[in-house]
């Protein structure tokens, strides 16, 4: 016959304060994950579970938080150990700490601070890329990918404030007209340039980039143009020396146009040929038909 016997763990062993001095280093206005690493205590014969942080006091310039929840004062290093608590820092920069005590709930507990560095924000943004704005279209997306961003910081949060306006235009974000907007719009697609003059090929804006954060790093003189792009199709022309040659769609074509916005496109010429001229062929009707050369400045697709 045998008869299981389980046996009760004492809690007659006191725990131990394994980490000494505990301090982390947190960038300004971000969260900082407090790993075992960080902050740690032993006790042979109390689990994790029932190891307790209470804070006495603090911590300044921030916040702590377990599973993006207040702590309300006491965490465990189950908690810790398993990645749950944080501190968010916020105010000016200057150093942080907050004051605790870790028990078993059986011996007498252990009192120390534990102090926060914080670390500048650095940010630097430059443009690299313009609007592309498809002919035809009056609303181009603002996507990241018209910057490129460099921060030890949270990316997501940055935000960006329009200095100058566009001339022939506005900025939207969800549908709305807006003065600013942050990188988590332009990850997500949601900001976006509205041509209001259709007869321009070419905007600009610009930009400033910072933090919400007390003495946060301000890049300013971000200029981004606006560029149209042509909805038309272009080939090589080929003309032979002395001879007339007929200029056609194969060279120059302008259909995608012509269907998207249900009208004839007109072409202007704004620099002349050097060594050749662009002449229209005019056919008279009537009895005497007669055939006619016109050296042009403008014509159509369909005329092509």
């Amino acid at each position: 016959l045998t008869v299981p016997v389980h046996v009760r763990p004492i809690n007659d062993q006191p725990f131990r304060l394994v980490t000494q001095a505990p301090h982390v280093k947190c960038v300004q206005g971000q969260k900082r994950t407090i790993t075992k690493l960080d902050l740690l205590t032993e006790d042979n014969d109390t689990p994790p579970s029932e190891i307790i942080y209470e804070i006495v006091s603090g911590p300044s310039h921030g916040v702590l938080a377990v599973n993006g929840n207040s702590t309300l004062g006491r965490f465990t290093q189950a908690d810790i150990d398993s990645g749950k608590v944080l501190f968010e820092h916020s105010g000016p920069l200057q150093p942080a700490s907050f004051y605790f005590r870790v028990w078993d709930g059986q011996f007498n507990p252990a009192y120390t601070v534990f102090n926060i560095a914080i670390i500048p924000v650095t940010l630097n943004v430059t443009v690299v890329t313009p609007i592309l704005l498809q002919q035809g279209s009056s609303v181009a997306v603002i996507t990241s990918n018209v910057f490129q961003v460099n921060t030890n910081g949270r990316e997501d949060s940055i935000i960006y404030n329009v200095t100058r306006s566009p001339l022939h235009g506005v900025v939207y974000v969800d549908d709305i007209a807006t003065s600013w907007f942050r990188q988590g719009d332009l990850n997500g697609r949601r900001v976006m340039y509205m041509q209001t003059d259709m007869t321009t090929h070419s905007d600009t804006l610009e930009l400033s980039a910072s933090f919400s954060l007390e003495d946060s790093p301000n890049v300013t003189g971000l200029s981004v143009n606006v560029s149209v792009e042509p909805l038309i199709k272009i080939g090589k022309f080929l003309p032979f020396a002395g001879t007339k040659t007929k200029l056609t769609t194969e060279a120059l074509d302008a259909s995608p146009l012509a269907k998207l916005t249900n009208s004839d496109p007109i072409f202007k010429v704004l620099k002349k040929p050097r060594f050749g001229k662009l002449k229209k062929i005019i056919r008279s009707s009537g009895e005497k038909r007669t055939v006619k050369e016109k050296e042009i400045s403008r014509f159509t697709h369909e005329e092509i």
